[in-house]
């Protein structure tokens, strides 16, 4: 009786069972386990049933037999940070004089005002075995800030391109008119306007997930037209209005969906008073 006969008639089961394990060292040793029971043969057999290859039925023969397993610290290569024992010290050391905490102390989140460039030029320059060849490249200081727990943040939007001595007093007016809004008064409506970036239109993926299989174009620069978003955001309700055009957002355009959003608003009732917010 062939390998081929035995398996089907005595060790199916066995089979199916193998083949729905999870990769790891359990289903190495029932592989190894199985090719045991088959006296030691049949390794090509085997790796035919469960969809694998004759070296890795022999590899998890030998597990099975004489405990094979290599070591994971044993496999590749080694990090920056096992070659070099003083690297991390030397980084926490560099990043302490930079580090600071989240700055509403909603969360134990340390972030550092320090960037992977910055921080290999201060290796180089405060210690003499680190040169520009030597040094450990941005990439890896960026892994290991992100290991030891440091973490990016968002870059905040506060710098005014130019600031008139009115400025504060123009905000102090946004900010009381937008406390006094009548939530009651149906005839007042208040709305925020702003523009969005222009999108690309077609077959793009953007990093996108779906939970379908899609296909996209390999480069994000061939598209097949733009659009340009303009938002309305009803204060008082929550409600947005987006209306995209493929052309530029003029004040004309602009204007048009304001008059489309009073339509809208008059269809529900009478409105008196229009209060308007730009970006907010």
């Amino acid at each position: 009786m062939s390998i081929s006969q035995i398996i089907n008639i005595y060790h199916k089961n066995r089979i199916e069972n193998i083949k729905k394990m999870k990769n790891g060292i359990e289903k190495d040793l029932a592989i190894g386990s199985l090719i045991a029971d088959l006296g030691g043969k049949g390794f090509k057999v085997v790796a035919l049933f469960i969809g694998s290859c004759y070296r890795k039925v022999r590899s998890c023969y030998d597990k099975f037999l004489y405990g094979i397993q290599l070591k994971i610290e044993m496999r590749g290569r080694k990090k920056s940070e096992e070659k070099d024992v003083k690297l991390i010290p030397r980084i926490s050391e560099i990043v302490g004089k930079y580090e600071n905490t989240d700055s509403h102390f909603k969360t134990e989140t340390l972030y550092v005002d320090l960037s992977p460039k910055t921080l290999r030029l201060e290796l180089i320059n405060n210690y003499d075995e680190y040169t520009e060849e030597s040094c450990v490249k941005e990439n890896t200081l960026r892994r290991i800030l992100n290991d030891l727990g440091y973490k990016l943040r968002r870059v905040i939007k506060k710098l005014v391109i130019e600031k008139i001595p009115e400025t504060d007093k123009i905000f102090e007016n946004v900010n009381e008119t937008l406390k006094a809004i009548e939530y009651s008064n149906e005839t007042v409506t208040t709305i925020s306007i702003d523009d969005k970036n222009t999108k690309k239109i077609g077959m793009l993926s953007e990093n996108g997930k779906s939970y379908i299989k899609r296909n996209a174009l390999d480069h994000d620069t061939i598209y097949d037209y733009s659009v340009k978003p303009f938002g309305i955001l009803d204060l008082k309700t929550n409600e947005v209005f987006v209306t995209c055009t493929t052309s530029y957002s003029a004040a004309k355009f602009k204007v048009e969906c304001i008059e489309n959003y009073i339509k809208y608003k008059l269809n529900q009732g009478n409105i008196k008073k229009l209060i308007i917010f730009l970006d907010r």
